[in-house]
């Protein structure tokens, strides 16, 4: 186990890229768009690749969107295309099957009550352990899958890196390897 120290601006800056990234386009309602143009199959899990129905899951988690739309001045969240319109949530695809979706959902749930409450309430170190690397390769993958621009064709010569990458970290988030690469997380300790 060791100490992390995370700076509040830093982790906010971080989610507000996030945000950015994935939710410049609304649908009628207001609610994000999903912002991928590569359609995912209805019936393969992006994860472990298993035929059979997709769940609607978030790319960014909730518990930071609702964080963002409650201590947002306005009390809702704002797109960065249409910034007069308020969205309702962050976006969601169908990306993943039940079982892994539930794989995200506990590291989703864990990095929200060790790390995100904490933060907000003060705290400015946190004792972590395999659960956070967990956490941040899985925002990774998913940030990396659902991207609204396909990097493999508008940076040709990233493909190999980043079809290794994303190879690396399917592998990790199966739990069929204990590396997530040399692709900025390290293990604790």
């Amino acid at each position: 186990m060791s100490t992390a120290a995370i700076g509040e601006r830093s982790c906010v800056r971080g989610v507000r890229l996030a945000f950015v990234v994935l939710h410049g386009k609304t649908d009628d309602a207001g609610v994000a768009a999903p912002v991928s143009d590569r359609e995912p199959s209805e019936d393969k899990c992006r994860l472990c690749g298993n035929d059979g129905p997709l769940r609607d899951g978030h790319i960014v988690p909730a518990f930071i969107a609702r964080w963002l739309k409650n201590t947002s001045a306005t009390g809702y969240l704002r797109g960065v295309e249409t910034p007069n319109r308020r969205l309702q949530d962050f976006a969601t695809e169908r990306i993943l099957c039940a079982g892994c979706e539930q794989r995200f959902s506990i590291a989703e749930r864990t990095s929200a009550e060790r790390l995100f409450a904490p933060l907000n309430k003060g705290r400015s170190k946190f004792e972590y352990e395999s659960w956070l690397r967990y956490f941040a390769v899985s925002l990774a993958w998913r940030t990396t899958v659902t991207m609204a621009t396909n990097p493999k064709v508008e940076y040709p010569q990233h493909t190999e890196a980043f079809t290794r990458a994303e190879q690396t970290w399917r592998e990790f988030l199966l739990d069929k390897s204990e590396s997530a690469g040399p692709y900025g997380c390290t293990s604790p300790g």
